[in-house]
């Protein structure tokens, strides 16, 4: 102690100004990196986007914010999941698109992520500000069956599941070779509701049961049980070309 104390007697003015500054630089120094470690240590969502370039006009606070409701949307999908495994999520080829939403700049992004190293797909839409600095939404939400890299896998979105009827239907099946811009009528579609457990299954009068079939060979694919529906058939002769 009384070395330290000669010294600092010993030390010219302005030798001690410099030497405090130097101290308390040290000193933030350290409380900024324990700060940091602390905080990427114990933040959770440590997802890693493999293609960020891909969205490269998203702003940082938005793809934080998507990142953090990526993994709680994984926490409730995937029994056990190691964080540290999932280095894998991409942006699906093709899947991105970005518009201006209303005339206060707000922007909004929709795409998809596939992550192999868990089998899941998800259908991502995000919101921000003009000036990127804050997010008004964050949506992680389960895709179609169109969509769904991993049909297997059980999807618990922000708004839908696996088993939301949503996902499946309206659903519709045109004569080989016309799409849902011909004249033609399908060959059979199917609407229905499934707070009221009803459906509703139009079928072409080309041959109204063989499509009734077909309807129903879709319908057994899909992970809903319907035998408490009630069902109802409709033929349909609008534009039809046998």
């Amino acid at each position: 102690m009384d070395l330290l104390k000669t010294f600092w007697i010993n030390l010219e003015k302005w030798q001690r100004i410099t030497l405090i500054v130097a101290l308390q630089g040290i000193v933030i120094l350290m409380i900024g990196t324990t700060l940091s470690w602390a905080i990427n240590n114990n933040r959770e969502h440590v997802v890693v986007i493999d293609d960020f370039d891909q969205s490269a006009d998203m702003p940082r606070v938005a793809k934080e914010a998507y990142m953090d409701a990526l993994w709680q949307i994984i926490k409730d999908n995937v029994k056990d999941v190691d964080r540290s495994v999932i280095r894998d999520v991409q942006i699906r080829d093709g899947s991105y698109t970005e518009e201006e939403v209303n005339n206060d700049g707000v922007i909004q992004a929709g795409f998809i992520v596939d992550i192999d190293s868990i089998q899941q797909t998800y259908r991502v839409t995000i919101s921000w500000d003009k000036n990127g600095t804050s997010v008004m939404d964050a949506i992680i939400d389960c895709p179609t069956p169109d969509e769904n890299r991993f049909p297997d896998s059980f999807c618990q979105g922000t708004y839908r599941n696996t088993n939301d009827l949503s996902l499946y239907l309206p659903h519709m099946s045109y004569p080989e070779g016309r799409d849902g811009s011909s004249p033609a009528a399908p060959n059979y579609m199917i609407t229905g509701d499934q707070d009221s457990k009803f459906l509703n299954i139009m079928v072409s009068i080309c041959d109204a049961e063989k499509f009734k079939k077909e309807a129903w060979d879709y319908l057994n694919t899909v992970p809903i049980d319907f035998s408490d529906y009630t069902v109802k058939y409709e033929e349909n002769g609008i534009n039809v070309r046998c």
